[in-house]
């Protein structure tokens, strides 16, 4: 991704198409989003045949995004070096393994592994996917291309909770790794028929196998010190966890300073103020909206006492409105500037978040439904926007290490946001297994989360409006 030498090439695929390109990228991001979502309508059935409790069971989101977050800059770099349609398609490959393992599994572990190893293979795909996209479509087409792969992301969310929640009352929770198996092998076909050209960015240069192990180290050290606070370890221990990968960050820093060939060149982005704030709000947004999901699926099968299929047609508000606003968005994005946009989405989210912490066992479905459809607005007016803002905010040779650095932040906003969202429950349920009686208190802990969650969105508010213009 980053270029450092003549060697270094940033030409176009010669075999690609647009239509080709764009079909195929768009139906991954189909398949990758329903990986990240699916499981989130069938956690009161797996939950019943494993008997996790509620902080283990939110581990089958989180370990996904760890997974991904991780490795979106090595993976992104490794690509630039090797090949970007060779690490996609290397990526496929794993992501149907896994889907296979998981249909497997018996046991909560086993799960968390394949859920880990489909991480894995998000962060080989979907960055790289987007660089591609950027790559392919000049500057002013590529609000409309992003808006087109944001509403298929969009699309893959929709379709997530009704198949999912259909799979899992008729055919038990593994039946939804089938779809994903399906898939992947079809994007697979498509990638070796119709993508045949190959891009690198820094053919000759070598990987920073250091810079990645420092980057992984501190992350992973982060990570586990801020989950560890909701599964009893004392607080000196995750203190010393995230004390340590911090200490890392900053080796990492030192080290990408001095390196001739860094995974990220900090050089390059550290007076970029709109890369910066634009990768910032994204991970604020990111980590603020992505909970809503697992909290209020539990909420309506458990609290509500709906099946998976009704809870599914009810989650499914948002993503439509998603579908709906991402393709306008980031066609406007092209003309208008893009923080004006994404800034708007990022106040109807706030908006959403704080009306959700109102809520009640007996809040009218029709106010839930509608404000989902306010947090799809919100998501909907600040993705694509956002997304056209951050690869315009770098010349066209970065496009790789931007778009894995957005994908990084937004997986480290997903990942923080659920690692809050576990030690708010931890803190205000216990470490309990969510039977009838603690009902009553796992919706009072949503309302205190949501509410949490709207002051975190409210600050990504300044943050996208203070990044200053690209055009």
């Amino acid at each position: 991704m980053m270029t450092n030498t003549a060697k270094s090439t940033t030409s176009r695929p010669p075999s690609v198409s647009k239509a080709s390109l764009l079909f195929t990228a768009s139906l991954f991001l189909i398949v990758s989003s329903y990986m990240f979502a699916c499981l989130n309508i069938a956690l009161p059935k797996i939950s019943a045949e494993f008997q996790p409790d509620a902080v283990l069971l939110s581990w089958l989101s989180t370990v996904i995004v760890i997974g991904s977050a991780v490795l979106f800059i090595p993976f992104g770099r490794l690509a630039d070096i090797t090949g970007i349609r060779r690490m996609i398609l290397i990526g496929m490959i794993l992501y149907t393994l896994a889907a296979a393992l998981a249909f497997f599994s018996n046991s909560i572990n086993m799960l968390l592994v394949a859920r880990t190893l489909q991480g894995i293979s998000g962060a080989m795909t979907i960055g790289n996917t987007m660089a591609l996209v950027s790559i392919v479509f000049p500057a002013e087409e590529r609000g409309k291309a992003l808006g087109i792969t944001s509403a298929a992301v969009y699309i893959g969310l929709t379709l997530s909770p009704v198949l999912a929640g259909f799979l899992t009352e008729r055919f038990g929770w593994r039946s939804i790794f089938t779809v994903s198996v399906a898939a992947g092998l079809l994007v697979i076909i498509l990638m070796l028929t119709k993508i045949r050209g190959e891009w690198r960015g820094a053919q000759g240069e070598k990987m920073d196998i250091a810079g990645s192990a420092f980057f992984i180290g501190s992350f992973l050290l982060i990570m586990y010190g801020l989950s560890s606070v909701s599964s009893g370890l004392p607080h000196w221990q995750s203190a010393l966890y995230i004390g340590a990968g911090l200490i890392i960050l900053w080796l990492f820093l030192k080290w990408e300073l001095k390196t001739p060939y860094p995974i990220i060149n900090i050089r390059l982005f550290k007076n970029n103020r709109i890369f910066i704030l634009s990768n910032v709000s994204a991970l604020i947004n990111y980590a603020s909206l992505f909970p809503a999901s697992f909290l209020l699926s539990l909420y309506l099968q458990l609290v509500r006492g709906f099946n998976a299929e009704t809870a599914s047609l009810i989650l499914v508000a948002q993503p439509v409105i998603q579908v709906i606003i991402s393709p306008l968005a980031g066609r406007l994005s092209d003309k208008i500037e893009p923080r004006i946009l994404a800034s708007a989405g990022m106040v109807a989210a706030c908006l959403g978040l704080a009306i959700f912490g109102f809520i009640t066992p007996e809040t009218p479905i029709w106010v839930i439904i509608g404000t989902l459809m306010l947090l799809g607005l919100g998501y909907g007016l600040f993705v694509a926007p956002n997304t056209n803002a951050i690869m315009g905010s770098v010349e066209h040779k970065y496009y790789g290490i931007a778009s894995a650095a957005l994908n990084t932040s937004r997986n480290l906003g997903q990942m923080f946001g659920m690692a809050l969202m576990a030690i708010l429950l931890s803190f205000l349920m216990g470490k309990v297994i969510l039977t009838p009686d603690h009902y009553p208190a796992y919706s009072a802990a949503c309302r205190t989360i949501f509410y949490i969650f709207s002051g975190v969105c409210f600050v990504g508010i300044f943050t996208s409006l203070v990044r200053g213009k690209v055009r």
